[in-house]
């Protein structure tokens, strides 16, 4: 129930397009860089050039001075969709947008 309701919250917030370096972490997968092209309060849209982690696996993201523990809600090839275990607060979602022009 509630990764329904994280996938649906997800779907219905304003996201913001962004280009930003960024890396996640997961169990038994080394370090992988990314980069993040979407970005809302309750998740994230990555590509890469590697496989994308499956879903359901938990990761951490990290955008600049920015982590925040995850849940892979989609992923096909190279791209993968995040839901947060916490919200992005608003300071932090207008310091990406701002890092990312």
């Amino acid at each position: 129930m509630a990764s329904a309701l994280a996938l649906h919250d997800r779907r219905t917030e304003d996201r913001h397009s962004v280009s930003l370096e960024a890396m996640i972490r997961a169990y038994r997968m080394p370090p992988r860089s990314v980069r993040l092209v979407d970005i809302s309060g309750g998740g994230a849209m990555l590509v890469m050039d590697e496989e994308a982690p499956e879903r359901g696996d938990e990761v951490l993201l990290v955008i600049e001075c920015i982590e925040v523990v995850a849940t892979v809600a989609w992923a096909n090839d190279h791209a993968c969709g995040l839901a947060f275990h916490r919200r992005l607060g608003a300071c932090e979602l207008a310091s990406l947008r701002l890092s990312s022009h």
